[in-house]
């Protein structure tokens, strides 16, 4: 080949072609039928580690790992087949060690086989230790003690041992199945608006109460949050589930406990309330008894003057009577259970109620003022805000220094605006350091000397307020006081959805043998629901027969049948209309209506506690508003 001839377009083209050949990022080998290597570019060296002259003329299996020497079914797919092949495998380097390269190899148009190797080794290990990570990972997970599901556009794609135990439900019935089937029904929405927002990867929605369906039917309370992640390549969302349905039985059974250590420590300043009126009415009696017992020996009348003695010890003794029982009734309500009805009260009355139980702590440490608002009405549990009113007076009372009495003040005032009430309670004590403000809703958190104290009183009594839709904080100054402060609802929220909202109006029956609360319901009811009244349950079996209702508000003690006796009757005949049953007359009603698995209603209300009422007896669930 002479320079003109190595000039010419041929050789330029050659030329040109030995430069990318050369210069390619990749390893090119040409090999012949046998896979016998003819040429190596620059990178192929540099791939193996040895010389152009050192690779050339030697067959591929040389260079291979013996595991990794088997190339017949390469030979094959090239050259019978004439296919592309694309494999992994490993290149002894010269050092021993192994090198994991991926080969895309074909046959060109002179029968010669060409072969593009890259270096992967990184992206092996890389590989590798991501499947080493998720397999770690997977291990975490499947021993996690809280409940772990992913789910694809609700659809479930993993759930580990822990939430299996948590529903009930084996895996392998969870897997592929919708994850809304687990959830309350009346949770659901909820859940779907949490998801909407997980809208990005790593985006997450908090922890939040939601209620999810046991196998075997029966509600679980649950903590659960969520994050948008990556499954197995694909979007999905975590979720992480929390059964702390034994939280709250331990946390009602704290809660009990606390109040009883209450009943306890206030024994002694009960005892003192009840003992001297009791002293006084025996006194009194006893006098009497043996007035009379003298006249009644001696035959003579008692004078008018006599008389009127014995009139005004027998009222003061009336009075002493009257003294003790409310002071029985109101340690009652301190000791009632947490499921007693949430209604709308007068709060001065528990407040008040805390005043007489608690009046003991105060004595010889300072003086009570109290301003309370009339008609304090909010929604609110007797018994449950005595327990508050009368934890945190004590709290101030044992702030407060016995040497300071004539200076010390604990204020209580009651103010009521358009939707809530508020209750302040304010003592003139030590007060709290900023550092201790900050703990002391941490359970078993106390500043208080050993014995005086659980640490409980305070996180006990937020709690209480919380669950009664209200807010409890704590405010101090130390030196110069603390005051705490309660917020209460005036009315219930409003149903999410009105039931005339787009919708056909639901038909009621009221029943009610009163005139006025029979009007006054219906009135209530008649801007939502189309209303049909009855006076009678006989009324109202007429009424049930002749039409159709979709649900029956009626109260409990009636003229003749009862409401929940008209509730069985109506069941005993197909009638499949929910009732709610409302009643003044507390637990006893409420049992009643449970046993006929109505909603149960006491007197009084508001319009946003009735209609909340029925709208849960339209969706079936029969529990207390």
């Amino acid at each position: 080949m002479n320079g003109s001839d190595h000039d010419g377009p041929g050789g330029r083209a050659h030329a040109e072609y030995r430069a990318l050949f050369d210069d390619a990022p990749d390893g090119v080998f040409v090999a012949d039928g046998d896979l016998r290597i003819l040429d190596v570019n620059a990178r192929g060296c540099e791939l193996v580690g040895r010389t152009r002259d050192q690779i050339v003329g030697q067959l591929a299996e040389e260079f291979l790992f013996e595991a990794d020497l088997s190339v017949a079914p390469i030979k094959r797919h090239l050259l019978e087949n004439g296919e592309r092949v694309r494999t992994e495998r490993r290149f002894r380097l010269p050092t021993g060690e192994p090198m994991v390269v991926e080969i895309h190899a074909r046959k060109i148009a002179s029968g010669k086989v060409v072969g593009f190797v890259r270096d992967v080794t990184d992206r092996e290990e890389k590989d590798a230790s991501l499947r080493q990570s998720q397999r770690s990972f997977r291990a975490l997970i499947d021993a996690f003690p809280d409940g772990v599901l992913v789910h694809d556009k609700g659809v479930v794609v993993y759930a580990n041992p822990s939430l299996e135990r948590i529903l009930g439900h084996p895996l392998g019935t969870m897997l592929g199945s919708n994850m809304l089937e687990a959830v309350h029904p009346d949770d659901r929405a909820l859940i779907v608006q949490r998801m909407a927002q997980l809208d990005t990867p790593g985006k997450s929605v908090p922890f939040v109460e939601e209620r999810l369906i046991h196998a075997d039917g029966h509600t679980i309370v649950c903590e659960v949050a969520a994050v948008r992640v990556s499954f197995e390549g694909r979007a999905a969302v975590a979720a992480i589930i929390r059964d702390i349905s034994e939280r709250i039985r331990l946390q009602s059974e704290l809660a009990r406990a606390d109040r009883m250590t209450t009943v306890g420590r206030l024994a002694a300043g009960v005892a003192h309330e009840i003992g001297n009126p009791l002293t006084f009415v025996l006194l009194n009696l006893e006098h009497q008894i043996r007035v009379l017992e003298s006249h009644l020996e001696g035959g003579t009348s008692p004078s008018i003057e006599t008389l009127r003695v014995l009139t005004q010890g027998a009222r003061f003794a009336h009075e002493g009577t009257e003294r003790v029982a409310r002071i029985v009734k109101d340690l009652k309500n301190l000791s009632r259970r947490e499921d007693e009805p949430v209604l709308l009260l007068d709060v001065n009355e528990p407040i008040e109620a805390a005043v007489t139980l608690a009046a003991h702590e105060l004595d010889g440490r300072g003086r009570l003022e109290l301003d309370l608002a009339p008609r304090a009405t909010a929604l609110g549990a007797e018994g449950r805000l005595c327990q508050v009113f009368v934890n945190l007076l004590v709290n101030a009372a044992h702030a407060l220094d016995p040497a300071k009495a004539s200076e010390n003040v604990v204020a209580i005032t009651s103010r009521v605006e358009a939707d809530t009430v508020t209750i302040s309670i304010r003592d003139t004590g030590s007060g709290i350091s900023s550092a201790d403000l900050e703990r002391v809703f941490v359970p078993f958190f106390t500043t208080k000397p050993a014995g005086l104290g659980t640490g409980l009183g305070l996180p006990i009594s937020r709690d209480i307020v919380e669950a009664l839709g209200g807010t409890l904080t704590l405010s101090s100054v130390p030196g110069a006081g603390t005051t705490a402060t309660i917020v209460l609802r005036r009315q219930a929220d409003a149903p999410s959805a009105r039931p005339t909202e787009g919708k056909t109006r639901r038909r009621l029956l009221v029943v009610d043998d009163d005139d006025a609360v029979l009007g006054s319901t219906a009135e209530l009811l008649a801007s939502t629901y189309d209303v049909t009244t009855a006076t009678s349950t006989g009324r109202a079996k007429e009424l049930l027969e002749a039409s159709t209702f979709d649900a029956i508000v009626c109260d409990v003690t009636m003229g003749g049948t009862s409401g929940p006796e008209l509730a069985a009757w109506s069941k005993a005949r197909g009638i499949d209309a929910p009732f709610v049953l409302m009643s003044g007359q507390g637990p006893a009603s409420a049992r009643d209506a449970k046993r006929v698995h109505a909603v149960f209603l006491e007197k009084p209300f508001l319009e946003g506690v009735l209609v909340d009422a029925v709208e849960r007896a339209l969706r079936g669930k029969p529990e207390r508003a």
